[in-house]
């Protein structure tokens, strides 16, 4: 079966896209500035139970980000 020019035109477009996909990954992220969020209170939602109301209300534990220690510690 021979290929129809169709094929290969939507074959070029296809490689031509997927070769320029990384010219745009090299762009330069050192210039893009972080993007600012505002502290907000978030409130416990109503649609749970009141058992899970307190546990998401409760402080978080101040330790949640300790990592564990390994032999190379």
């Amino acid at each position: 079966m021979k290929p129809n020019r169709l094929t290969i035109t939507l074959a070029a477009i296809t490689v031509a896209s997927l070769a320029a996909a990384p010219l745009g990954a090299m762009a330069d992220d050192s210039a893009l500035a972080p993007r600012e969020v505002p502290a907000k209170s978030i409130p416990v939602p109503t649609d749970v139970s009141p058992g899970m109301q307190k546990f998401i209300a409760a402080p978080l534990n101040p330790t949640w980000h300790d990592l564990w220690k390994t032999g190379e510690d």
